[in-house]
Order: structure tokens, then C-alpha cells, then sequence
């Protein structure tokens, strides 16, 4: 479990969109593993093998070095530009640029597939498929960055398609074996609907998703640390979304991810509400977290941001 947690925290390896060419990717974050072609799959293989043994959308930049390889626009769903916008690698706060709205969807669902095909290769056993964090999943999901009028917007079944249609794309890849994480509270990179259209949405959602024979779910709750601030308000859409949405999820393992202590998740297993929990920060300020958890440490170190 611990070591699936892990790899939560590199979510990109399992969500980046691929691609044949074999051109480096838009990312939002620089240095961040790839699979989308020959020279990926065989450095994952080593990876994969080890931990055998032992048992992106609208957020990128035209002037980030790998957007500029991949010679392709900054994708969304609609051209509509993000608040905000610091990169670790360029000077000052640039800010987000004003997407393109992608023609075809379709194109980026591939992509996707194609990312899952390199990762079968690898050795790996499933994917997560990343439907948070306001990247491409998230942005179909929320009608504040999807303004469409097509078959991919508009109706909460319409915003909700771009994701089915991904999830079933990598499951003729990798069968069960495919996860989504998922985060209704929005906030990070200038996402979240009111709170009304947040409930009745999430809630279509998640009873189609338990449909899908995913699995696992990772619901993510709200986490300060990845809300922001504009005009002086909170921009996510707080709320208690164990409680809002468990009804929902009836026969899909449940995880619950966004700062749940060892403790509370132990008391939200016994009690049933949860099948797991998954540990992202926790595994960043404590790279021995194991061994902590193990001994009974306290998780006490903070993050530097």
C-alpha cells in the first residue's frame, strides 16, 4: 500500500499524455517521468522490475522547454486562461497563456492510450488515471474551464464523457487494473464550480464512475495547501466529500487521499467508510515514512514551498 502511495506522488508517470512521435511533452512541472516513447519504457523496466521484486491541459507554457519540443498549442477544452501561473524554471510569474480549444478530443484520448500501451510494455501492472489538479481529466469534468456546446460540454453528461471515454480507452489496455483520482473541491490551478452545481455534478459522476469496474477511486478532499487566493477569496469549493459523495460508490474500492493521519485513517477503515487511504505529502517531507509509521513517529516535518 505504501508503496502505491508512493507513486501517487509521481503522478505524471501515469498521466501524461503520449505520444509516437516520440517529442517531449507540455508539462507544467520540469523533470517529470514521461512514457511516451521507446527510450521511456526501457529506463521504467528497471523501475518496474525493482519494485516487482521487492513486492496535462491548460497548465503548461509555449515557453517551457519541453512545450517548445513538443511544437504543439497549450490544449483545453475551452479557450479559457487560468488565474495565476509561476514556473519553477521560468523567470518571474509569466502567468498561464489562453489555451487552445482541442478540435477532436478523441486525439488526446489516444494519446492517453498510447501512454498506456508504453506502460504494458514497461512491466507495469495498471495506471492511475489523474482526474485532479485542474489537468486536462479535471478540466472536461468542471464547467468553469469547459465551455463546449459539442458532445464534451455543456450537460453534466457531456462534461463527464471525456473522462468515461479515457478510462474505457485504458482499459483495453490494462482490463480492472485501472484507477482515477479524483478531487470535487477544486481550488489548485484556478478550479471549482459553486457549490450547488459541485454536489449535483460530482455526485452523476461518481455514480457512473462506480459503473466503470475501476479498481479503485482516489477521492482527494480539500487540502489548504493546494487551495489559492483570488480577490480575496478562496477559490476551491470546500466541503465534506467523504460525506457528500460514499452514497455514490458502492462497488469500486474507495481511497481517501489529502492529509488523512495514519490515525484517522485507521478509524475511517474500522468504521468502513474507506477502503485505504493513500499518502502523497507525507511520503515528500518523510522519505523514510515507512520505518516512521512503523515505530509510531510523529509525521511532524513540513513542506518547503
Amino acid at each position: 500500500m505504501f508503496r502505491k502511495a508512493r507513486a501517487e506522488e509521481d503522478h505524471e508517470i501515469n498521466s501524461l499524455i503520449g505520444r509516437k512521435s516520440g517529442k517531449a511533452k507540455k508539462l507544467e512541472w520540469p523533470h517529470a517521468p514521461g512514457i511516451w516513447d521507446d527510450k521511456h519504457v526501457e529506463k521504467w523496466k528497471d523501475i518496474v522490475d525493482a519494485v516487482h521484486e521487492a513486492g496535462i491541459g491548460r497548465e503548461a507554457h509555449p515557453d517551457m522547454p519541453q512545450h517548445q519540443l513538443a511544437g504543439t498549442p497549450v490544449y483545453a477544452p475551452s479557450a479559457i486562461k487560468v488565474r495565476g501561473g509561476k514556473f519553477r524554471t521560468l523567470p518571474g510569474t509569466p502567468g498561464y497563456v489562453t489555451p487552445t480549444a482541442i478540435d477532436d478530443p478523441r486525439k488526446i484520448i489516444a494519446q492517453f492510450k498510447d501512454a498506456a500501451i508504453n506502460a504494458k510494455k514497461a512491466g507495469f501492472d495498471g495506471v492511475e488515471l489523474i482526474g485532479n489538479g485542474g489537468y486536462i481529466v479535471h478540466e472536461f469534468l468542471d464547467n468553469t474551464s469547459n465551455h463546449r456546446t459539442d458532445e464534451w460540454g455543456g450537460s453534466k453528461e457531456n462534461c463527464f464523457r471525456f473522462a468515461s471515454e479515457t478510462l474505457k480507452a485504458l482499459q483495453e489496455v490494462f482490463g480492472k487494473n485501472i484507477g482515477l483520482k479524483i478531487t470535487p473541491t477544486g481550488g489548485y490551478n484556478d478550479m471549482g464550480m459553486p457549490l450547488d452545481e459541485t454536489l449535483n455534478s460530482f455526485s452523476y459522476y461518481f455514480s457512473e464512475l462506480d459503473k466503470l469496474g475501476l479498481a479503485y477511486i482516489i477521492l482527494m478532499r480539500y487540502t489548504p495547501i493546494l487551495d489559492v487566493v483570488f480577490d480575496g477569496g478562496s477559490r476551491a469549493t470546500k466541503h465534506d466529500v467523504l460525506l457528500a459523495y460514499r452514497p455514490f460508490i458502492k462497488n469500486t474500492l474507495l481511497f481517501l487521499n489529502g492529509r488523512v493521519t495514519p490515525e484517522e485513517g485507521a478509524e475511517l477503515l474500522a468504521s468502513g467508510q474507506i477502503d485505504a487511504i493513500t499518502l502523497g505529502f507525507s511520503w515528500i517531507t518523510h522519505p523514510d515514512l515507512v520505518e516512521q509509521l512503523e515505530q509510531e513517529k510523529p509525521l511532524d516535518n513540513e513542506l518547503d514551498i
